[in-house]
Parts: C-alpha cells; structure tokens; sequence
C-alpha cells in the first residue's frame, strides 16, 4: 500500500461513519441519538458490537450470542433526564419591594421562594443520585464484559504442541488474515505465541486500550491513531469505524489510501498515519517472532515511548514499570494496588 506524493494527494473529507452500527458523529460534535443513550454508552456498544464480529470470525458463536443479547438489553434501556427548575413563583403586593431603586421587584429571599426552591434542589439531587447509581452499574457491567470478551477472543483454536504447523499458520491466517500465508515462517506456533496478548485485569478506568488489548495489532495501531488527538470523542468514533472497516493487518495493507483517508481525516497529520499502519502492519507480519522497542533494531516507525509502554502494559501485562504518560502510570498504580489487595472493589479509581 502506497502514499501518493503530496503534489497528488487528493483533498479527503472526514467519511460519514456515523452509518457505520453502533458509531456516532466521528467529529465528537455530540450528535444527537433516538435512542436516549449516553454518549459513553453508545461507545461501549461499539466496542462490544466490534468484539462480536472478532469472535465470530474466530468460530465463537456461544460468547457471540451471549453478548448479543447483553447488548440489546443495554439499547432497550431508556434513561431518565434529569428534571429542570420550571415553577414560577407569584408574588403578593405586599411582599414587593417599596424602594424606588427597586420598586415593585420581589424580595430576594422570600419564605415561599426559599421552600420551592429547596424542593427544586431535592429533585435534583435525587436525580443525580440515581444517574450516579447508573453509571456505576454500566462501569461494573462493562468490565464483566471485557473479562468475558478477552478470555473468548485469546482462545487459541490449537490446543497442544503436537499438532502440525499447518495448524498454527490457519490459526495465524483467522486472526490476522490472508496475508500470512504470504510470509515464510519456520516455526508457525512461535509466529502466533509471541503475537498472542496477555493482557492485566479489566478495570473501570476504561482506558481506550483496555478496549483493544486482546489483540497487538490493533492496540498499536489505537495507540497511534490516537496520539496527539485531545477529543475522545473523536478518538473513539474514528478508530471505531477504522477497525470495523480494517479487523486485520491484511484488510490494512490492502485498502487503498484514499479510502483509509476518509475514515481517519478527523484525526490529522494523514501521511504520518498512513505510514504507521503501513510500517506497523508490515512488521507484524513479517517477523517471525514479534517483538518491538525502542532500539534501533526493533523499533517500528509511529511507535513511540507511549505506544511501547502500552504494548508492554496491555498486552505484556507489565505493571512493574513505571510508564512516563501519567494515565499510564495511573493504570499501573491501580493494578498493583488490584494485585496486592486482591479485591475488585479497588478498581473504581486510580491515584495519578
């Protein structure tokens, strides 16, 4: 896959992905949605619809179905607004003011006013209580959720050593394409070992690679889609629609620019994106045992200090270090604290 030169390039308009299911405005402008959903509810049912179609083209039809059914439950949900202040109050000839600076305005503090007022305040609260208690229950629901998809999708189709490599090549080619049959391997079970992900405990933090850890491939590329981007927003609609158009490395390399373009033009900087899935694609097909760094001989180009940190952390599961990017670091802290303690309940924060 080739990057036309710049005295060809095209000028790319942002694609429309909100048809893709699931996705919503990709400028993170806050589209509206009929469905009364959150906009971070509407993103796990992404990242949940997305998973489905991962496991079902690994042959797993049991979790498939079973998240199916947790995610029509979460769209057939309808969330309660919260009610807005609307009484008007009247007010009594003698309880208007007499000064001629304010003649005829209300008193500021009147008994009536301060009582409704008070039970505005209490509606309120109770409101923003019961969203809090909403949320909190999507929070634990969703990293049940992410336990669940990672156990199927790190599930590998060949059981034990004694089988042949032609095994371990069809296990390659199901999770990272048809392009693996292009590349010559001696050991096909060490070419899928080394590129197989053991990725920390889920926790609530919901980082946007905790969403991507069970597959390598697609937690570097997220890691370099989303550098240098502040709005989640469009972080998570961009990437989102990328990966549902390119699941693998192969589909990656045999896209065209253009096309690539469209989806990834909210996210700027175009030709050194489009060099990194290239270059990160490439080398995650061709190396017979994967293993990237920071040094010369295993760097690979877009993969900097923070995507190598979170291929470490994510899909290594190396909490020890003590990553430079303070969410990284936050995440570690949790997890040490999560592995001391053995107890789920601290995974609701993280001390930065």
């Amino acid at each position: 896959m080739s990057i036309p030169p710049p005295s060809k390039r095209m000028k790319i308009q942002p694609e429309d992905v909100t048809g893709v299911p699931g996705t919503s405005d990709p400028t993170g402008n806050g589209a509206s949605n009929e469905s009364g959903l959150s906009e971070y509810e509407l993103q796990r049912l992404e990242h949940i619809k997305r998973n489905q179609e991962f496991m079902a083209r690994l042959g797993l039809p049991v979790l498939v179905q079973a998240c199916a059914e947790r995610s029509s439950a979460a769209k057939n949900s309808t969330r309660k607004a919260i009610p807005k202040p609307s009484v008007k109050l009247e007010y009594r000839e003698e309880d208007l003011r007499r000064s001629r600076r304010v003649s005829k305005k209300p008193q500021e503090f009147s008994g009536e006013e301060v009582d409704r007022y008070g039970d505005e305040l209490d509606e309120l609260i109770e409101a923003s209580v019961g969203k809090a208690e909403r949320m909190s229950v999507v929070l634990i629901d969703s990293k049940r959720w992410l336990e669940e998809s990672r156990k199927a999708l790190l599930q590998v189709g060949v059981e034990n050593n004694g089988v042949s490599d032609d095994a371990w090549q069809k296990e390659a080619q199901r999770r990272w394409g048809a392009k693996v049959s292009t590349v010559r391997v001696d050991d096909w079970q060490e070419y899928v070992r080394s590129r197989l992900s053991t990725p920390p405990r889920a926790t609530e933090m919901e980082l946007m690679q905790e969403f991507y850890a069970h597959d390598t491939w697609q937690l570097l590329i997220c890691c370099a889609l989303m550098s240098r981007v502040s709005s989640h927003n469009v972080k998570h609609n961009t990437i989102s629609a990328f990966f549902h158009r390119f699941p693998t490395p192969s589909d990656a390399l045999d896209a065209e620019p253009e096309e690539v373009l469209k989806i990834i033009a909210p996210l700027g900087l175009f030709p050194s994106r489009m060099r990194t899935i290239t270059e990160v694609s490439q080398r995650f097909l061709e190396m017979p045992i994967f293993e990237i760094g920071l040094e010369k001989h295993n760097k690979v180009y877009g993969i900097g200090e923070f995507g190598y940190h979170s291929y470490l952390i994510f899909c290594r599961n190396e909490i020890a270090m003590t990553p430079s990017d303070k969410t990284l670091r936050a995440f570690v802290n949790l997890q040490r604290r999560m592995q001391c303690a053995g107890d789920n309940e601290l995974a609701h924060g993280a001390e930065i």
